[in-house]
C-alpha cells in the first residue's frame, strides 16, 4: 500500500503534468489566429522579442521553481523554508531587476543587433515580466517543496489564459483599428506581463506571510551557498526546460540579417522570417506529449534511483526512451510529410513548406534531449549536461547565420538540426559513460523503421488522391488534414501493436493504453 506522501506526490506530478499540456496547447494554438490576423511581417516582429519572454517564462515556470522545490522539500521544518525562501526571493529580485534594467538601457542596442531598430520600444515591453519572476518562481517552487502544487497548476492556466485572450482582442482590434505592426506587437508582448502579474496574485498572499509575520536576517553564508546552487543546478534545469527558446533566440539574432546579407529586401527579410516562425507552434503540438511524458516521469526515475532498484530504473528507462521515440519520430515523420497541406490549412499559403517540414525533424531530436537530460538530473548529474547543452547552444551560433545567406529560411532548420542532433549524440554518449545499459535494440529500431515507413507511405499515397480530385485551396488542404492526420496517427498505432514494440503490460500503463489493447488484440 502507497503511504499518502507517495500518493501527494504523483497525484500533483499529474495535476502539474496536466495543467502543463493545457498550457502548452494553449500557447501553441493562439500564434495561428495570431498570425493571421497580422500576416507574416506582424508574426515576425513578435516572434523576434518572444525568446524574451520565452526565456522569463522558462525561469518561473519549469526551471527555477523545479529546483526550488527540491531545496523546500529538504528543509526539516518550516521556519528554515521559511528563511531559504526569503534568501532565494532577494536573490532572484537582484536577478529579475539587473534584467530588466539591462533590457530597458540596452533596447536600442537589442534592436540594432537584431537588424530591427523598430524593436526597441517591443524589448522595453517586454521587460517588465523580469520584475515579476522572483515572486513567481519562489511562490511556485515554495509550494511544490510541500506538496501543494494546486497554486502552480492554477497561476500557470490563468497566466495563459490571460495571456492568450489578450493577445487575440488586442491583435483583433488593432488591426481593424489601423495601428502599426509594431504597436501591435508592443501591447501583445505586455500582455504576457499582464498574465504574469494574474498568476501573481495566486501567491500574493503567501509573500505577505512570508515576509510580515516574521523578522528576516541576511545569513551571507546561506545566500552565498543557495546563489551558487540556483545559478549552477537550477539554470541547467532553465535552460533544458526552454531549449527551443534559445535557439529561437539565435535565429532572432542571426536571420533578418543573414538573409538581407544575401540581398534580399529589408521587408522580404522580415517576411521570410515571420514565414520560419510559423513552424514555432507546430514543433510545440509535436513536441508536447512527449515532454510532458519525461516530466511526469521525472519523480519515478528519482525515486528508483534513490532507493538503488536499479533493475527496476533501467527498465523504467528502457520504457521511457521507446515511448518518447516512438511518439517524437511519429510526429516528425506525419509533419515533415504532410506540412505542404499543414501551413496552407493554419496559415493560408504553402510558402516556406520545405523549411518547416526540415524544421518538424527537430522533433525527435529534441524530446530525446530533454529526456536524456531528466534520466540524468535523476541521478544528480547536473554538471554532466551542461556540455551537450553548451555544444548546442555554439553549434547554433556558428551554423545559423552561413547556412541562412547559403539556403535561405531552410538554413535555419538545418543548423537547429544539426545541432540538435550533435547534441543528442553527446547526451546518448553521457549516458553510456555512466554506466546506464543499451536500452534501445535493434529489432525495435527495425520495427519502428518499417512501422514509420508504411504509415508515411499511406500520407503520401493520401495526398496524391487528394491532389487528384481536390482543387489546390486552403479548403482542401484543410479536408485533406481532417483526414489523414488521424488516419496516419490510427494506423501507426494499430502497426506498433501489432509489431509488439510494446507489451501488453507496458501499453496498459500508458495514457489510453487500455482501449488500445482492448480494440487491437
Amino acid at each position: 500500500m502507497k503511504s499518502k506522501p507517495t500518493e501527494s506526490l504523483f497525484k500533483g506530478a499529474a495535476v502539474l503534468t496536466v495543467a502543463s499540456l493545457t498550457a502548452k496547447i494553449l500557447s501553441a494554438l493562439y500564434r495561428i489566429p495570431f498570425e493571421n490576423l497580422v500576416g507574416n511581417t506582424g508574426f515576425y516582429i513578435y516572434q523576434q522579442i518572444y525568446p524574451l519572454y520565452g526565456i522569463a517564462v522558462m525561469f518561473s515556470l519549469n526551471g527555477f521553481p523545479i529546483y526550488i522545490s527540491k531545496l523546500v522539500a529538504a528543509c526539516p521544518d518550516e521556519a528554515s523554508r521559511n528563511n531559504n525562501a526569503r534568501h532565494l526571493f532577494a536573490i532572484l529580485s537582484l536577478f529579475g531587476g539587473a534584467l530588466f534594467g539591462v533590457l530597458q538601457i540596452g533596447a536600442p542596442a537589442v534592436g540594432y543587433l537584431m537588424g530591427d531598430k523598430g524593436l526597441t520600444q517591443l524589448v522595453r515591453s517586454v521587460s517588465w515580466i523580469y520584475l515579476l519572476v522572483p515572486f513567481l518562481a519562489v511562490g511556485r517552487g515554495y509550494k511544490q517543496g510541500i506538496l501543494q502544487v494546486l497554486p502552480t497548476a492554477l497561476s500557470q492556466l490563468i497566466e495563459q489564459s490571460v495571456r492568450v485572450f489578450l493577445i487575440i482582442t488586442i491583435a483583433f482590434f488593432a488591426t481593424h483599428a489601423g495601428w502599426s505592426l509594431y504597436r501591435i506587437g508592443s501591447w501583445t508582448l505586455t500582455a504576457g506581463v499582464i498574465g504574469a502579474f494574474f498568476a501573481f496574485l495566486f501567491f500574493s498572499n503567501f509573500f505577505r506571510q512570508l515576509f510580515f509575520r516574521e523578522k528576516f536576517n541576511f545569513d551571507k553564508g546561506l545566500l552565498k551557498k543557495l546563489t551558487c546552487a540556483l545559478f549552477s543546478e537550477g539554470l541547467v534545469i532553465c535552460f533544458y526546460s526552454g531549449l527551443l527558446v534559445i535557439l529561437q533566440l539565435v535565429d532572432s539574432f542571426t536571420m533578418k540579417n543573414a538573409l538581407e546579407a544575401a540581398g534580399n529586401s529589408a521587408v522580404l527579410s522580415k517576411n521570410l522570417k515571420g514565414v520560419y516562425d510559423r513552424a514555432q507552434p507546430l514543433l510545440q503540438l509535436g513536441l508536447v506529449l512527449s515532454l510532458s511524458f519525461s516530466a511526469s516521469l521525472m519523480p519515478l526515475l528519482s525515486k528508483k534511483y534513490l532507493q538503488k532498484a536499479f533493475t527496476e530504473y533501467q527498465r523504467t528507462i528502457g520504457f521511457a526512451v521507446r515511448v518518447c521515440l516512438a511518439i517524437s519520430a511519429a510526429a516528425s515523420a506525419g509533419l515533415f510529410i504532410l506540412m505542404p497541406v499543414v501551413n496552407e490549412t493554419l496559415f493560408g499559403s504553402k510558402q516556406g513548406s520545405f523549411a518547416l517540414s526540415v524544421a518538424a525533424l527537430s522533433i525527435t531530436e529534441a524530446s530525446l534531449i530533454v529526456l536524456v537530460n531528466s534520466i540524468l538530473q535523476s541521478q544528480g548529474q547536473y554538471k554532466k549536461t551542461v556540455h551537450p547543452l553548451i555544444i548546442i547552444t555554439i553549434l547554433k551560433l556558428l551554423t545559423s547565420y552561413p547556412l541562412v545567406y547559403l539556403w535561405g529560411i531552410a538554413g535555419a532548420s538545418f543548423s537547429s538540426l544539426l545541432s540538435l542532433s550533435t547534441g543528442l549524440i553527446f547526451s546518448v554518449a553521457m549516458l553510456s559513460g555512466l554506466g546506464t545499459k543499451h536500452f534501445l535494440k535493434f529489432s525495435f529500431l527495425y520495427r519502428l523503421a518499417i512501422c514509420i515507413c508504411i504509415m508515411s507511405l499511406l500520407l503520401i499515397c493520401s495526398q496524391i488522391i487528394f491532389s487528384l480530385y481536390l482543387e489546390t485551396n486552403r479548403t482542401a488542404s484543410l479536408i485533406q488534414c481532417c483526414v489523414t492526420i488521424p488516419a496516419g496517427g490510427g494506423l501507426f498505432v494499430f502497426l506498433i501493436r501489432k509489431a509488439k514494440l510494446f507489451s501488453t503490460e507496458e501499453w496498459l500503463g500508458l495514457p489510453g493504453g487500455r482501449w488500445v489493447v482492448k480494440l487491437i488484440k
